[in-house]
């Protein structure tokens, strides 16, 4: 996947069936993708109903200085320490400003880090990232050696089409000398059939030259697949859920099987996760017969229960899991976990088991809210416990460089909790750095060893990262897995599991 063109999918998932009372116990397959509720945007701003376990649109009303939703809450201090704001504070400063930094606090008062207010540009790169589509030229990129450069074009794309390739380096986009990734990236970006000229640097070549590439729609694939024992095991790597993930899974079942695959090792390794109808369906993917594949609890006790819609693997199976294992990968894990269809080798996951709701508003804006919790088919949590593998074996080197989670979205401080602190403990850990098991906390360690590589990278030292400290991140993540790329002990486990299992049948 591209290094920061494409926007990062994160570990939202879907939750459909819920929609009145007669479905609050129900069995059934995800609904069309009109009917999604998480992640595939509400036309109209929705909330949850207590008790029902219905969702219902919001009505527009007239503006009112007292609210009731269980209780009456009097918003009048609100208006009041605006306009104390307004006409007091020592500089100018604007009241829209002022109303969304009101609006995000709201939101995070939850103590939820799943929950937040999304201002209109967050929103529609969410629905982005989910969509498993950006508008580019289809490149993945990254710093080297103090350069924006060309890792590979896309397949197809109109990077490929109009001659780039892999060491290429970018010195200006639309005549603007760039150096650093995310400013390159969102240069490169724009609307399908617009152009952008880029200024390229090529290795044998003395002199720089212009290349004007008409940008296209571009489709993630977040699947790749390898073989391995001569051909007898295929690995299905599969780095996010987002809208295509079953068909791209399918697509690669079918290589497989034409490539007479024995044995099957599914990757899901620092897989963030996605929506929960794709989930569902690859899960199914790796199961023998039709089965419950999770269950959803909601707010009042609303349960749906979803099984598989269609069914298919009967090869021996593999899954690779880590820390980073978050989400919808999780629900794959802990569906085929439970029925013993699969052998479970890692370390343990992430143990995200909540849905986000994200809810359109007025002014483009929206609100990613945790309105559910889901467990295993036979009821088990998973939710700030995790799946614990099979076989235990540790993981010294994720299998993707690709930052999911730290995209710039928020300053990332002492006192946070959240996907992106893992990561980042992940990646620290990675590059060396002691921080302790990662949890997700970011306490005195992580900070220590923030201030550390800030320092050593000739990084402003701040003991906080922010999107300026992005690029030089990802950039140092990438060498030293590309350093350690040998070392891959959970594969290594994988390959001899399944070889014992393919001698014995």
């Amino acid at each position: 996947m591209e290094a920061q063109e494409v926007y990062r999918l994160r570990a939202w998932e879907v939750l459909s069936n819920m929609r009145s009372g007669t479905e609050r116990a129900g069995t059934g397959s995800p609904r069309p993708r009109w009917q999604r509720i998480t992640a595939a945007v509400i036309v109209a701003a929705v909330i949850f109903s207590a008790g029902l376990g219905a969702w219902r649109s919001v009505p527009t009303q007239a503006a009112s200085t007292t609210i009731t939703i269980g209780e009456p809450v009097d918003t009048s201090l609100l208006l009041q320490v605006l306009g104390l704001v307004q006409a007091n504070y020592v500089d100018n400063i604007d009241t829209k400003t002022l109303m969304e930094g009101a609006l995000k606090g709201l939101v995070e008062a939850t103590g939820d880090p799943h929950s937040e207010f999304l201002l209109p540009s967050e929103l529609s790169d969410l629905n982005s990232s989910l969509e498993g589509t950006y508008a580019g030229i289809g490149i993945e990129i990254e710093m080297s050696d103090g350069y924006v450069t060309v890792v590979a074009p896309f397949q197809g794309s109109p990077a490929e089409k109009a001659g780039l390739k892999a060491g290429d380096r970018i010195l200006k986009v639309d005549g603007n000398a760039v150096s650093d990734l995310n400013a390159a990236a969102a240069a490169i970006r724009g609307q399908p059939g617009t152009t952008v000229t880029l200024t390229i640097s090529r290795p044998g070549e003395q002199q720089a030259f212009d290349v004007t590439i008409t940008r296209e729609t571009i489709t993630i694939n977040p699947v790749s697949t390898s073989y391995v024992d001569n051909g007898k095991i295929g690995v299905l790597r599969l780095a996010s859920f987002q809208d295509n993930a079953t068909i791209m899974v399918d697509a690669a079942l079918r290589e497989f099987q034409t490539k007479g695959v024995q044995g099957i090792i599914l990757d899901l390794r620092n897989d963030p996760g996605g929506l929960l109808d794709q989930a569902i369906s690859v899960a199914g993917r790796f199961m023998p017969v039709p089965a419950v594949v999770v269950r959803v609890h909601g707010r009042g006790g609303a349960t749906v229960t979803y099984k598989s819609d269609q069914y298919g693997n009967k090869l021996p199976l593999v899954i690779l899991v880590n820390e980073g294992t978050a989400s919808a990968a999780e629900i794959v894990t802990a569906a085929i976990h439970a029925y013993g269809w699969g052998t479970v080798v890692g370390t343990r996951t992430y143990g995200k088991g909540t849905v986000q709701s994200i809810m359109d508003l007025p002014g483009g804006y929206g609100l990613r809210l945790t309105v559910a919790r889901y467990t295993d088919p036979h009821d088990r949590q998973i939710d700030g416990v995790g799946i614990t593998p099979d076989i235990e074996v540790p993981d010294p080197v994720p299998p993707d460089p690709t930052l999911h989670y730290l995209d710039g979205h928020r300053l990332v401080s002492r006192g946070l909790v959240g996907l992106d602190v893992l990561e980042l403990q992940q990646v620290l850990n990675t590059l060396g750095y002691n921080i302790g098991t990662p949890n997700g906390v970011f306490g005195p360690k992580t900070q220590a060893a923030v201030r550390a590589w800030q320092k050593a990278a000739g990084r402003p030292v701040t003991g906080s990262i922010k999107k300026d400290d992005l690029a030089a991140l990802q950039s140092a993540y990438a060498k030293a897995l590309q350093a350690k790329a040998s070392v891959n002990p959970q594969m290594d486990a994988a390959v001899k599991i399944l070889e014992s299992k393919l001698k014995g049948q």
